[in-house]
């Protein structure tokens, strides 16, 4: 993929780029508390983060490849603090 991209710096999005979405069921192992998850499953299942990546623009080994994590606001389990 090559040409001019648009980055969309509100959303985060690069239009015409791959994107690949982690919900919290698809991420249950990366959190310290497997109950936690479950209970914060039983009031949905949302998106954890985004990432949009522009594939292809590397032409030469050392060439950096590109792209833009979206993150979004959530809390799993109770706060020790």
């Amino acid at each position: 993929m090559g040409g001019v991209f648009r980055f969309e710096p509100v959303t985060g999005a690069i239009e015409g780029a791959r994107c690949w979405k982690r919900r919290l069921s698809e991420m249950a192992e990366a959190f310290g508390s497997r109950e936690a998850v479950e209970e914060a499953l039983c009031h949905g299942d949302p998106l954890v983060y985004e990432v949009y990546e522009v594939e292809g623009v590397a032409a030469e080994v050392g060439e950096l490849l590109w792209s833009t994590t979206v993150l979004y606001p959530g809390k799993v389990g109770m706060s020790t603090s």
